[in-house]
């Protein structure tokens, strides 16, 4: 990490435009280094998101977001931020587990009540 923030103190990041993150954490090596980002898609969780919101609303003119995690929410106070360059929103929260549901195991049908075509 501290290699990512000392290469971005150094004008290594001036001409990223895509941008990808999996864990929030590394969001602040980029934080006022990315003047070129214009699409970030991040992989997180909602509460960690909001932890290092001040990060989030600190990039690039961003015209592309996606945003997918655990327990997403519609990220307005972020979209105050961006609202005037962005051209795509993508806002995703994949739904919970249900462990009584296993994609191995076909889910029961209603023998009596389906009708072939």
């Amino acid at each position: 990490m501290k290699d990512m923030i000392k290469w971005g103190n150094k004008g290594g990041w001036t001409n990223l435009q895509n941008l990808k993150i999996d864990n929030t954490s590394i969001i602040s090596a980029f934080d006022d280094q990315v003047p070129a980002l214009r699409f970030l898609q991040a992989n997180v969780p909602w509460t960690s998101m909001q932890l290092y919101k001040p990060y989030f609303c600190r990039l690039g003119p961003l015209e592309e977001l996606t945003l997918n995690g655990k327990d997403m929410r519609f990220p307005r106070d972020i979209l105050e931020v961006y609202g005037l360059t962005l051209t795509s929103l993508t806002v995703h929260a994949p739904e919970p587990c249900d462990p009584e549901r296993r994609p191995d195991i076909p889910l029961p049908t209603n023998s009596g009540s389906e009708r072939h075509v």
